[in-house]
């Protein structure tokens, strides 16, 4: 009866810990082979965005913002303009009090509506061209303005699996895949 009583108890210690080593031998992977491809292997490509030499142009319903400064940017140029005519934000203060920084909304007819010059046609244009254009245009109002004109409504939409999605914005002019999935927070399976 002791042999019996002793084989019960070996019996129930053993057999778990043999099923438990059964399953954990199961997941073993040889880390020696693993993801390792042959020599010569041809690798896919990367395409990367930024091989891409045409800059953004500029499209209805774009919104631009635009920041004026005079003698070529060493000063801040004090524009008191209403927001309501045509703006739909501005950040105001700045060392003269004034308004430095207003966006507009690119309108169905192809044009901003920017007080003092009135309606200027922008659609198609690059953005550096738009600040030439600028520049040339509050040239006959101010000593060498320096223009800086920034996009402010692109976004790019990453979906994360499933019915979910996020919209992020675009902080940079030339942004790749990688990074736009980095900003998101990547892709979720």
């Amino acid at each position: 009866m002791d042999k019996l009583y002793a084989y019960k108890k070996v019996a129930v210690w053993a057999l778990p810990a043999l099923v438990i080593v059964v399953m954990l031998s199961s997941c073993y992977t040889n880390q020696s082979i693993m993801l390792q491809t042959p020599e010569g292997y041809p690798f896919a490509t990367y395409n990367d965005s930024l091989n891409n030499k045409d800059a953004y142009r500029i499209a209805v319903a774009d919104l631009v913002s635009i920041s004026v400064f005079t003698n070529d940017g060493r000063q801040r140029l004090g524009i008191s303009i209403d927001p309501l005519v045509s703006g739909v934000g501005a950040s105001g203060g700045g060392l003269l009090g004034g308004q430095q920084n207003l966006a507009y909304i690119v309108e169905p007819d192809s044009t901003l509506h920017i007080p003092i010059l009135g309606r200027i046609n922008v659609v198609g244009l690059t953005i550096r061209q738009t600040e030439d254009l600028f520049k040339d245009l509050f040239s006959k109002y101010y000593n060498f303005p320096y223009i800086d004109v920034r996009v402010t409504n692109r976004r790019f939409i990453v979906f994360i699996g499933g019915n979910m999605a996020r919209v992020v914005s675009m902080v940079n002019e030339k942004t790749t895949l990688i990074e736009a999935l980095a900003i998101s927070g990547g892709y979720l399976l």
